[in-house]
């Protein structure tokens, strides 16, 4: 049984947006190799991976970056270049060079649109949350024709506030119209999809896109876990 409402993430959720970006600079790194034989690109992209890890698993650093891509990008780069004794100078072209490619790369999950047809068509009332940039995420919202199948849609930096604050949900269920009890939460990142959104018993789906299971530690646990969001409706 399907609920009045849905809430969708977006990133990793509806569009693929971590392995695109892993993509992307394991080719931005073997292009660089080419041009500079003090790194090889394995390494390269080794230490680009632990680093961008860190910054972005890091809540305080994780806040402030996403409203500020292009500036976390740069930051992040500049310490992996400073680890690796690289040109200073090169930061900046590399960082807005994958900006554009990644973009660029970005793709729907397999079924992801034919899954948010299906609910929008049966009378599911349909919500996104995302967080970040407004004009990146704007920018993929239209890219990807996604207004036509939500109800309402909420970008943390227009909102003033994102998740995990529960004040979004509330704004969401509010403009739907919807109790929790009648409304599913949908998304791949623990805190900000799942456990926030429990908080007002909003059923909490966590979409497990890598496939590896709960981390050993965590305390969250999921309604449900899918791998791809077609899952709730096959």
């Amino acid at each position: 049984m399907l609920p009045k409402a849905i809430i969708f993430d977006l990133d990793d959720t509806i569009l693929s947006l971590k392995g695109t970006a892993n993509e992307t600079w394991q080719l931005m790194c073997e292009e660089y190799s080419k041009v500079n034989d003090n790194v090889d690109s394995k390494t390269l992209y080794k230490t680009i991976t632990d680093i961008r890890l860190q910054y972005w698993n890091d809540r305080k650093s994780n806040d402030k970056g996403r409203k500020n891509q292009r500036e976390a990008r740069r930051e992040i780069i500049g310490n992996v270049f400073g680890k690796l004794k690289l040109p200073k100078e090169d930061i900046i072209p590399i960082v807005d060079t994958f900006s554009e490619k990644r973009l660029k790369a970005l793709r729907f999950f397999p079924k992801a649109q034919e899954t948010l047809e299906i609910l929008m068509k049966n009378g599911i009332k349909l919500a996104l949350i995302t967080n970040g940039e407004a004009e990146i995420q704007r920018y993929k919202i239209e890219r990807f024709g996604l207004e036509k199948y939500f109800d309402i849609i909420l970008i943390e930096t227009e909102v003033g506030y994102g998740k995990p604050d529960i004040r979004i949900y509330k704004t969401v269920m509010d403009y739907m119209n919807v109790m929790p009890n009648d409304t599913w939460s949908i998304g791949d990142n623990l805190i900000w999809d799942v456990q926030a959104p429990q908080e007002l018993g909003i059923y909490s789906i966590w979409n497990d896109f890598e496939e590896v299971g709960l981390p050993e530690d965590t305390i969250i646990v999921p309604d449900r876990i899918i791998t791809r969001i077609n899952d709730i409706i096959e």
